[in-house]
């Protein structure tokens, strides 16, 4: 019996989405179990997100986010794609893989899409996907962007691929179409169409400079503490007066983007499939690493600043 206890206790520590030690690492919108239950306490969930804000804010890449100073006319008129990702918050890349690459993810989303078929109804299959000869591809295709938005080389560190399915269009898993942030810090995430974009289910976002303000970081607090099954259109209230953009792409195109920005699947309006491959880094940026760039920037602008009034 004590052993049983024991081997759970283990595999609980080892859990990667508990207490930190593994899987995601990076500032979550919630409370990580086993302290999930702390989230839908307003006050210690307004406080906790308080306290990162206040570390992104004096973050040396990511405070730029925080204020006006983000776009000028050298943004507006830059066609680099650090440039495009700071005017629109997302940029679409075309070509992205090469041909014997961008055909291996089709034939594993060709497998899966069968595989929901037989299943009928409407369905979700995600499956992890472990070849590093993709995020290889992946990471030299957005070349030099994570140095730029986090300050430091940060590679992809995770691939999963999804098919969504229906045959009668009825939707089953509404939380995917609400109007959500999958951060309430900035945050990169990486969307792969190996069979393109179409008006089916397609992605939709906030378009434009992907500044964090006092509406957003409101809307932030009410995301974590609200529903996690909310109804679609309660949150659609977010994006009202917003400029949104459904996204649609060619075959092998491949999307950064900020992912605290406001965001969604579009609901299902008939039948349909679509494919799409999810990259994310958060377990090579944690929050301790956005912790201690913070200290080590503030440090230095403080050396700075006694040296220029010595």
């Amino acid at each position: 019996m004590k052993a049983r206890i024991f081997k759970k206790i283990i595999a609980e520590l080892r859990s990667t989405r508990k207490f930190g030690l593994g899987g995601d690492k990076y500032i979550a919108m919630r409370y990580r179990r086993p302290w999930n239950r702390l989230t839908k306490h307003y006050f210690l969930t307004r406080k906790r997100m308080r306290f990162w804000t206040l570390v992104a804010k004096r973050h040396p890449s990511f405070r730029v986010l925080y204020g006006d100073r983000l776009i000028d006319q050298q943004v507006i008129d830059d066609c680099t794609l650090l440039a495009q990702l700071k005017k629109n918050g997302y940029v679409m890349i075309e070509d992205a893989l090469s041909s014997e690459t961008h055909q291996n993810i089709k034939t594993i989303a060709a497998e899966l899409k069968e595989k929901a078929k037989s299943l009928g109804g409407t369905r979700l299959l995600q499956i992890p996907v472990l070849d590093k000869v993709i995020q290889e591809e992946m990471n030299r295709c957005i070349g030099g962007l994570t140095e730029d938005v986090y300050n430091r080389k940060v590679l992809i560190d995770s691939l999963s691929i999804r098919i969504e399915y229906s045959d009668h269009g009825l939707e089953t898993r509404p939380i995917h179409s609400y109007w959500h942030a999958d951060r309430f810090v900035p945050s990169l995430a990486i969307l792969y169409f190996p069979e393109g974009s179409d008006e089916w289910c397609r992605h939709e976002r906030v378009n434009g400079v992907p500044t964090i303000g006092a509406e957003e970081i409101s809307i932030y607090l009410e995301q974590a503490v609200g529903p996690t099954r909310p109804e679609i259109e309660g949150w659609d209230r977010f994006v009202e007066g917003r400029d949104v953009v459904g996204i649609s792409a060619e075959e092998n195109t491949l999307m950064v983007m900020y992912n605290h920005v406001l965001h969604r699947r579009a609901p299902m309006n008939g039948p349909g499939c679509r494919s799409i491959v999810f990259a994310y880094f958060y377990n090579n940026y944690g929050k301790w690493k956005v912790l201690y760039d913070t200290l080590r920037f503030m440090s230095r602008r403080q050396t700075v600043l006694r040296n220029l009034h010595s």
